[in-house]
């Protein structure tokens, strides 16, 4: 009850139900305790909308109100009235649905209120118009004035009520009340383009709107619609033409079954839902069950709503036969058969004879889930890795026939006709037809063990195992023998054949149920089990084998198709917490989403490593993961296939690869996680790094300088600030560029015994890494004072302090080799080394000067100048004084060949004073 101004009650599609009542009482206190209706008392402002209010006497009930507004809810099988508003005015009954009540809408003795756009059906009378004589209170003494009746979907016994329908209405009671509003441009309630009036129906689909005439196609009837006394001038009605523009509210549909669907078997006592499409959404309709052999008709449900859904119980006492489920529209508007089903005698689930194998790793082999006869219920199921098995069969005549409960019967067997199953389109089937044929099962071992198979078969049989002929019978009507085989096999693939012979045309069918039990544990042929994440559709290659996830099923269990060496070896259906073992592969499901699963996978080739990263390559970038070099080679956007080529640590190509999304290689491990943008892809890589003896460093890397690193140079060659990386290239001494990497921060490029780190990205094209090369021969550090301009022999390298940035503090040095080549120029700050020749900027002096920390074979300094005498017959070359505590002392080549010409230069310069 609402009993308060401005209140909103917005249900969010929640229901209300009740029996007696009001479901939903808009009322003023006063009034509710003192029924006297004047305009101090009445309630204002309230909206009601997105409700749904099923069962009670009245849905809705509005009492002396103003400003109220009923839209978008549903009000169900009122046992009276759905909607019913009094003593109000300005009223808005918009956008419901108002189903199965004696009346749909009520008012009376209102003004100035809209009923539009309304579906209304089911009703005895759609919309009643009222004027109560007695009340009290200074309330207009009038039934109904200027209310608009418009754009409702009307589909009832009788669909407009009361005084509009009373051709004795005095005028006085309804005062400007119509049935329609101008005729006006806008799609309608059943998709017309024009609103007007009303849609009038029947629940037989000869109303008013149903029959008219429409000349001039607009979707309006021709001629009015008289309800009585009020007359609709513009009644809607189907267009059957409709223009391109208009998309007119189609008729209803044919009616159709859809399940039970065709062949399907259950138990006497299951619990089914029946379904089914097309009709009217008001329409009432009636359910009954078909006996297709004595064509006896049995009621389930009669007047129900036509929802599309019905649950019913099969009576435990019905026979066991052929059914079909009947439905038709109360009115007999339509009808419709369902698909021939089945109904088993499920009483006698104890089949004598078959016991289950106690084992791990048992395989099914049945034929299976044939009729009621559920090998799960015998308990293999649980323990087994792999629902029963469709055989392939061939050459059976592809005709199938109903079963005989109780035809088949022996003393072996309780009930045979618990077996069948007779049609072939259902997930696991059993052959039933006529004519001779042939069913073939092939599986594989995974270790030495038992096959114990039952079996039977109509005409008799022959029996294959490998080829060789194990069994063979012939009986009429052979279902009445139960068969068994027992047998010893070794691991590896196995073909069972059924040859059935049909001799007497009648029925021709095999039954099998059956396991393998392994008599050797299969040990796990690795110890590092790798846990693996994948979707439905990726795969995962682990040394021979390929896993690929073709299902996971809410039922708990993933379908998992196993390949070696690209051939295919069955697939699987492994229960959660079940393991699989096929050959050298073990994998055990752990867990399990909607779409995803988690696999424990053991193979002989199993990955050591644990720690994977995500990498980016270009076309023709390498990456160096252990002993492997992998190299992008092409990417195929069409398709969304890569090529990726793998090397040895010799050069030597191993392979090239062809990669969808979610595909995988083992050596090296390696998943395609995306193709992206500008010919580059992005894998996920999990590499065994070599292990490298060197002391890390740090270092400042500027694009375009070169830096050597033990036996290797690298450089960098390209920074993305937006991305956060870096390209980095390593060079061999000959000046080869070896491989390309791009790195983010924290990842690392290796390349023989050089390891770098991106460790931060600076400003001024500049970034720092932490590198590895060899380890450093000497252990001996030398503290230097260097000047700038002087140069200081280090083992096989000249270094040259260049400059001293005292604004920046840092330095820039060069390093020549032997040969007096320049190797490269480094700028360095305190703390900064080089690692060729070892080398750490320790600290920025006065004068020009820096002091480092050298380990080198011998270091000394290279003398500046020298004194140099010249007479005509021979040229001397002096060095000048070492310095003191010095070593031996040689000039750079580089610098004897400057001596060397300045020496010349002078005594050309004496000749000519001469």
């Amino acid at each position: 009850m609402i009993t308060s101004d401005h209140v909103t009650f917005d249900g969010k599609g929640h229901k209300i139900s009740g029996t007696t009542g009001d479901g939903i009482f808009v009322v003023s206190q006063t009034v509710y305790n003192d029924p006297v209706y004047n305009y101090t008392n009445v309630i204002k402002n309230v909206s009601i909308q997105n409700v749904v209010v099923e069962g009670f006497d009245v849905g809705i009930h509005i009492r002396g109100a103003q400003g109220v507004a009923v839209t978008k809810s549903e009000i169900l099988n009122s046992a009276s009235i759905g909607i019913h508003v009094e003593f109000s005015d300005n009223a808005l009954v918009y956008e419901n649905v108002v189903r199965n009540a004696d009346v749909g809408i009520k008012i009376a003795n209102s003004f100035a209120s809209d009923i539009a756009h309304n579906r209304v059906t089911g009703c005895n009378i759609g919309i009643y118009t009222a004027k109560y004589k007695v009340f009290y209170g200074d309330w207009p003494y009038i039934g109904l004035k200027n209310v608009y009746i418009y754009d409702n979907y009307l589909k009832n016994h009788q669909n407009i009520g009361g005084l509009a329908a009373n051709p004795a209405t005095d005028p006085g009671d309804l005062e400007n009340v119509n049935l329609f509003t101008q005729k006006t441009p806008g799609t309608n309630i059943i998709g017309g383009p024009y609103f007007g009036g009303n849609f009038y129906s029947t629940p037989s689909g000869n109303g008013y709107s149903d029959l008219c005439v429409d000349a001039d196609v607009d979707g309006l009837c021709d001629q009015p619609f008289n309800a009585g006394y009020l007359v609709d001038k513009y009644p809607l009605t189907y267009i059957t033409a409709a223009g391109p523009d208009v998309t007119p509210e189609l008729k209803p549909e044919k009616l159709v079954v859809v399940k039970p669907a065709e062949g399907e078997s259950f138990c006497a006592g299951d619990e089914i839902v029946i379904e089914w499409t097309g009709g009217d959404e008001d329409w009432r309709v009636d359910l009954s069950l078909v006996d297709t052999l004595s064509l006896a008709m049995t009621p389930i449900a009669s007047g129900i709503h036509n929802s599309g859904q019905y649950t019913w119980t099969i009576p435990a006492t019905l026979s066991p036969g052929t059914y079909q489920i009947y439905i038709q529209e109360i009115n007999q508007r339509d009808y419709a058969y369902g698909g021939k089903f089945f109904v088993i005698d499920c009483s006698q689930q104890a089949t004598k004879g078959i016991e289950v194998p106690e084992c791990e790793g048992i395989i099914d082999l049945s034929t299976g889930t044939t009729g009621n006869f559920i090998p799960d219920l015998y308990g293999a199921a649980e323990d087994s890795v792999n629902d029963p098995v469709d055989w392939e069969v061939e050459g059976m005549t592809a005709y199938v026939v109903p079963p005989y409960p109780g035809w088949y019967s022996g003393p072996e067997i309780d009930s045979i006709a618990n077996w069948i199953t007779p049609y072939t389109n259902q997930n696991h089937n059993y052959p039933q037809g006529y004519g001779d044929f042939k069913a073939t099962l092939k599986f594989t071992a995974p270790a030495n063990g038992n096959i114990t198979l039952y079996y039977t078969a109509d005409d008799g049989l022959d029996l294959y195992l490998d080829g060789n002929l194990v069994d063979s019978y012939k009986v009429y009507k052979g279902f009445t023998q139960l068969r068994k085989y027992e047998t010893n096999v070794i691991a590896g693939q196995h073909v069972i054949t059924a040859s059935v012979e049909d001799e007497h045309r009648v029925v021709s069918g095999f039954l099998a149920i059956g396991w393998f039990c392994p008599t050797e544990v299969v040990e796990k042929p690795c110890e590092r089990p790798q846990t693996v994440k994948l979707q439905v559709g990726e795969k995962y290659q682990c040394g021979d084998y390929v896993i690929s996830i073709e299902k996971v099923s809410t039922n708990g269990y993933a379908t998992v198709t196993v390949y070696e060496n690209g051939n295919l070896v069955g697939s699987y259906s492994v229960n959660l917490g079940q393991s699989l073992v096929v050959g050298g592969l073990t994998l055990t499901l752990k867990e399990m989403s909607e779409n995803t699963v988690v696999l424990e996978v053991c193979c002989e080739e199993a990955v050591a490593c644990e720690n994977w990263r995500e990498v980016e390559l270009k076309i023709g970038e390498k990456y160096q993961c252990g002993d492997y070099t992998i190299v992008l080679d092409n990417v195929d956007y069409p398709t969304q296939a890569v090529k990726v080529a793998v090397y040895d640590s010799s050069g030597n190509l191993l392979g090239i690869h062809q990669l969808s999304v979610g595909d995988s290689i083992s050596q090296p491990s390696l998943v395609l996680t995306d193709i992206t943008g500008d010919n580059s892809a992005k894998f996920k890589i999990c590499c065994e790094e070599l292990p490298i003896e060197c002391e890390e460093k740090d270092m400042r890397a500027v694009i375009g300088q070169k830096y050597p690193c033990g036996d290797y140079y690298f450089t960098m060659t390209g920074l993305n600030y937006a991305d956060q990386k870096v390209t980095i290239s390593i060079i061999d001494q000959s000046g080869n560029i070896l491989s390309t990497h791009t790195l983010g921060v924290g990842d690392t490029a290796v390349e023989g015994s050089i390891k770098i780190t991106l460790s931060q990205i600076t400003g001024d094209n500049s970034a720092l890494f932490t590198v590895c090369c060899e380890k450093v021969a000497c252990e001996t550090w030398t503290e230097v004072d260097a000047k700038i301009r002087e140069k200081y022999q280090c083992g096989e390298y000249t270094l040259t302090l260049n400059s001293v940035n005292y604004a920046n503090q840092s330095v820039e040095i060069s390093v020549y080799d032997s040969g007096g080549n320049l190797i490269a120029t480094h700028q360095l700050s305190v703390g900064d080394s080089i690692s060729q020749p070892s080398l750490v900027l320790t600290d920025i002096t006065g004068d020009n000067s820096a002091r480092f920390k050298v380990c080198c074979e011998k270091v000394s300094k290279v003398q500046p100048s020298y004194t140099t005498t010249i007479n005509p017959e021979e040229v001397t070359e002096v060095p000048a004084t070492t310095e003191k505590g010095g070593g031996e002392v040689s000039a750079t080549p580089g610098f004897e060949a400057l001596i060397a010409v300045a020496g010349l230069l002078g005594v050309g310069y004496l000749l000519r004073r001469k």
